[in-house]
């Protein structure tokens, strides 16, 4: 008789826990990190890093070959900053609270409880 893997007790998977690659004491400015370093200072994942230099947002990497990606340590360092200095921005500019307008809608298709379509409906037959 055969049993179907439905029936059977589900395994946990679970994902390994992530390893954070730890920080140097010192950076130096002109120092190349990898990706891993990277992603330990900005706290983003692989896919939203390259995301990010893809769509401009964060420095790209310096390539010397095919599978060396380095990024310099004061290009991050310097985002860093000035993502901190935004937010600190942000906290002390006055909050701008945006008026509620009544959402708008287009006419849509009758309902049949709607009286204009009883009148539609009577003047047709």
């Amino acid at each position: 008789m055969k049993t179907s893997t439905a029936t059977l007790a589900p395994e946990t998977k679970r994902r390994p826990p992530r390893t954070v690659m730890p920080l140097p004491e010192t950076l130096h400015r002109e120092q190349r990190i990898p990706l891993a370093m990277v992603i330990a200072l900005t706290g983003y994942g692989k896919t939203k890093v390259f995301a990010m230099v893809a769509a401009g947002e964060l420095p790209g990497p310096e390539h010397d070959g095919p599978r060396w990606a380095r990024w310099r340590a004061g290009d991050i360092l310097d985002w860093l900053e000035a993502k901190t200095q935004s937010r600190r921005d942000a906290a002390t500019a006055p909050a701008i609270v945006p008026v509620a307008s009544p959402p708008k809608r287009g006419p849509g298709r009758p309902r049949k409880h709607h009286p204009a379509h009883a009148l539609a409906t009577a003047e047709a037959t």
